[in-house]
């Protein structure tokens, strides 16, 4: 059975938010927990490794509308990409998630020292993907529906 949006976030409250960044397009993403090494072998003969670090959740932000907050910055995917979306990302590292608001067409979350990410959904594709590293993950599609992968 597919939790609430609420249960899903649960085990991140308290929990450190670490390498924020924007990827391509609207994509957002942000590490929480402890971080963990994994490698694997990018040549056919093993003999070279890609070492990748990420926490033990990660939290993808894809194809809607989203607005960051933090020490008196904002930011949105409407901001132009570059220096201030960078700034305002960069204040979230270290912050700890408190709280989850949402409703069928947004999520906020809120972090201990005054972040705040704020997504309404849009687009046609999925909205958000919440992976654990050693349990698979949910997605929250257009519509707000929640969908375990």
């Amino acid at each position: 059975m597919v939790e609430t949006t609420t249960e899903v976030f649960q085990p991140l409250i308290g929990q450190v938010a670490w390498s924020c960044q924007q990827g391509d397009g609207p994509a957002l993403t942000f590490e929480f927990s402890q971080p963990a090494l994994t490698s694997e072998s990018v040549t056919p003969t093993g003999k070279r490794l890609r070492v990748v670090v990420s926490g033990k959740w990660h939290f993808w932000v894809m194809s809607n509308q989203w607005t960051l907050e933090a020490d008196g910055l904002s930011a949105s995917n409407e901001t132009e990409r570059g220096p201030l979306v960078v700034r305002v990302l960069h204040r979230f590292d270290g912050q700890r998630l408190t709280g989850v608001s949402h409703s069928p067409r947004h999520l906020d979350l809120y972090f201990d020292c005054g972040g705040r990410l704020h997504l309404s959904y849009a687009g046609d594709g999925d909205q958000w993907t919440l992976c654990r590293r050693d349990s698979g993950s949910v997605t929250c599609q257009v519509d707000g529906v929640l969908a375990s992968g």
